[in-house]
């Protein structure tokens, strides 16, 4: 992967906006203290993420919102 830093969100619901910035800030920050290739470690938590992902978010949307991200 060749990352040389990682920053990490922890999450229990979908993502939304306010989250998106909160982790393109994070990355941006990272760059600009002289890290080339930080990567964000998205990690769901708490019970309802089962049901989230199996009832409200197809995990095709998750993963493309995933791979969005972390570009």
């Amino acid at each position: 992967m060749g990352a040389d830093a990682v920053f990490a969100f922890q999450l229990r619901n979908p993502i939304h906006n306010g989250h998106a910035l909160l982790m393109s800030d994070t990355k941006r920050q990272l760059q600009e203290r002289g890290y080339r290739k930080p990567v964000l470690l998205l990690h769901p938590l708490g019970e309802k993420v089962h049901y989230i992902v199996e009832f409200m978010l197809p995990v095709e949307n998750l993963q493309i919102a995933h791979n969005l991200l972390t570009m």
